[in-house]
């Protein structure tokens, strides 16, 4: 059944699984995100799971940034 698989395969599904775990990342990010509106928290998760290409990278590029200042130093 697999030994048709040649490596462009596995290279394509370890992308899909790794652009669907960055968009489910993003997605929770933004649900817990106390500073954004409803209706923007709507918007990015419209965009992202329309659009998950384009809109991952607008989320990292603009939202990614303002979660790595924001976070909570860690407790030692």
């Amino acid at each position: 059944m697999f030994y048709s698989l040649s490596f462009w395969h596995l290279i394509v599904v370890v992308a899909m699984l790794a652009l669907l775990v960055g968009v489910v990342i993003a997605i929770t990010q933004t649900l817990r995100d106390n500073r954004l509106r409803t209706s923007d928290k709507a918007t990015w998760i419209v965009v992202l799971l329309v659009l998950p290409v384009i809109g991952l990278g607008s989320w990292l590029i603009i939202r990614g940034m303002n979660a790595r200042k924001n976070r909570p130093a860690p407790s030692v």
